[in-house]
């Protein structure tokens, strides 16, 4: 029952959460960028190493988005998946 809950809680505020972490992934690569535009107007030299670790920060994010958007038409069909079984089950579809 425990699970049919999270089930349930997680099929319906996908979408909500889905948008919510590709919107943190944005803001981090968004954040990183700025770190590197914003070193030469406030004269802090950052180091070869910290621009490095920026620079694969901004690239994850942007992997990190990716992935979401590539995985994302699937889960949708999932859900859709679900529901049509669901309606199956309960008798609704013949």
């Amino acid at each position: 029952m425990s699970q049919q809950f999270v089930f349930d809680l997680a099929k319906s505020d996908l979408a909500y959460h889905y948008k919510q972490c590709i919107n943190g992934i944005e803001e981090i690569r968004r954040k990183a960028w700025e770190l590197l535009r914003d070193e030469e107007e406030e004269q802090q030299l950052l180091t070869l190493r910290e621009k490095l670790l920026i620079l694969k920060l901004i690239k994850e994010c942007e992997e990190g988005k990716f992935t979401m958007f590539k995985n994302g038409p699937s889960i949708m069909n999932v859900k859709s998946l679900e529901e049509r079984i669901n309606k199956i089950e309960t008798g609704q579809i013949n």
